[in-house]
């Protein structure tokens, strides 16, 4: 007998891997540039990311792709973004300088 996730499991997985991809843009920051801005920084990296990686998937159009894991990063990593903005909104918009 095969198991398989919830819709809700489903989230949870992609609230997890956006908290995986997070990490990720937050170490890649810290590389990058210094323990500063990492964190705010790599928020807003990580959003970006996810959708990109949403767009990729849309674009693809494979039957295979479960979107609910999809939804669960995209809405958390821009979440997070949104709130590193709000949080520290100089920190934030420094891309622009």
């Amino acid at each position: 007998m095969r198991r398989r996730l919830t819709t809700i499991g489903q989230l949870g997985l992609g609230v997890l891997a956006g908290i995986g991809l997070y990490i990720l843009c937050v170490l890649v920051m810290l590389i990058l540039g210094g323990l500063t801005y990492s964190i705010t920084l790599g928020a807003l990296l990580a959003g970006v990311v996810s959708i990109l990686i949403a767009v990729y998937l849309v674009v693809r159009k494979r039957d295979a792709t479960s979107w609910p894991i999809i939804g669960g990063l995209v809405s958390f990593s821009v979440t997070w973004a949104v709130l590193a903005i709000l949080d520290s909104p100089s920190t934030a918009f420094m891309w622009f300088r």
